[in-house]
């Protein structure tokens, strides 16, 4: 999973360090083949790899099969693009999610359930899909999750 940074130089542009990025990605991925490299949604605009379209130009410069796409529901939540305008323009190459709720104003880990994202909707968008999935919900203890876990049933 990579985050591929942010800026805040304004001199330079936002141009140039996706241009940077991609020339790190380009070497990431060659030095990790055959596994693969998935890029993450970010949630502020000054983060790279914030829109959709950002992240689809990035991996398709960077011209390497093993360069994928990570969705993370949380960061999504927070941006001005909605999950589902990532699972749209990068649904081909999606390879892991990292699945948690907010109420739409941070990125907060909660469980799912706890906070205003659409799952039913989300999940019947991805319903063909079948690679990795990972719970990214803070908690205290075991006994945290053990408690979510059954409120849910």
């Amino acid at each position: 999973t990579l985050h591929l940074g942010s800026f805040n130089n304004t001199t330079l542009g936002r141009k140039y360090f996706v241009d940077k990025s991609i020339e790190t990605v380009k070497v990431l991925a060659d030095y990790c083949y055959p596994m693969n490299l998935m890029i993450e949604n970010m949630p502020g605009y000054n983060e790279l790899g914030y829109s959709p379209d950002e992240i689809k130009f990035i991996i398709d410069s960077a011209k390497n099969d093993n360069v994928k796409f990570i969705l993370d529901f949380g960061h999504a939540n927070v941006s001005e693009y909605s999950i589902n305008e990532y699972i749209d323009k990068l649904g081909d190459l999606l390879m892991h999610l990292h699945i948690s709720d907010n109420d739409g104003t941070r990125d907060q880990h909660k469980p799912i359930g706890t906070g205003n994202i659409d799952y039913l909707n989300v999940f019947k968008l991805l319903k063909n899909y079948d690679e990795l999935y990972c719970l990214e919900i803070i908690y205290q203890t075991d006994k945290d999750l053990l408690k979510y876990t059954s409120e849910q049933k």
